[in-house]
């Protein structure tokens, strides 16, 4: 994940808009998209009332601002499935065995950040609503490390997922 979780798409896309991922300004996003920067930043902001994006620009600002990622991780986990970043397992004809290992790896260790998260927060014995939300993207992450590493095997077993 990309260390943030998002509470809905437009507070995602006003972010995209503001802090791109990619670091590209907002000026030049405006006009890569086709419109002002003012529009767009007002656009893309949740609360104001008389401008808003349109879903036809969710992809424009999605590619031009490098949140591809983003906005798949956020719809998959809103729809209930889990993003699996395939940058993770793209160059695993070249190194399978080895993959297989590393994924393994980051798997123990975001496991082990759910298992501290929990700790953390039932030290006194309730888990708060802060706590919960710290605990739910701890096992988010380690639900994607488990894709991907459930890819990376099938592919270095040859077996096509």
């Amino acid at each position: 994940m990309h260390g943030r979780r998002y509470e809905n798409l437009p507070e995602l896309l006003e972010d995209a808009v503001r802090h791109a991922p990619n670091g590209i300004p907002a000026e030049r996003l405006a006009l890569a998209v086709g419109k002002s920067c003012q529009v767009l930043v007002n656009e893309s902001n949740p609360d104001c009332g008389s401008h808003k994006l349109g879903v036809e620009m969710v992809e424009p600002i999605m590619l031009h601002a490098g949140a591809g990622a983003m906005v798949a991780e956020h719809l998959s986990r809103v729809a209930g499935g889990v993003y699996v970043d395939l940058a993770k397992v793209r160059d695993l004809p070249h190194r399978p065995a080895g993959a297989v290992m590393d994924l393994s790896l980051e798997c123990m260790a975001d496991y082990g950040r759910v298992a501290q998260e929990t700790r953390a927060a039932l030290a006194n014995g309730q888990i708060t609503a802060g706590e919960l939300k710290r605990i739910t993207h701890a096992i988010w992450e380690c639900m994607q490390s488990l894709a991907s590493l459930d890819l990376a095997a099938k592919n270095a077993a040859g077996v096509t997922p």
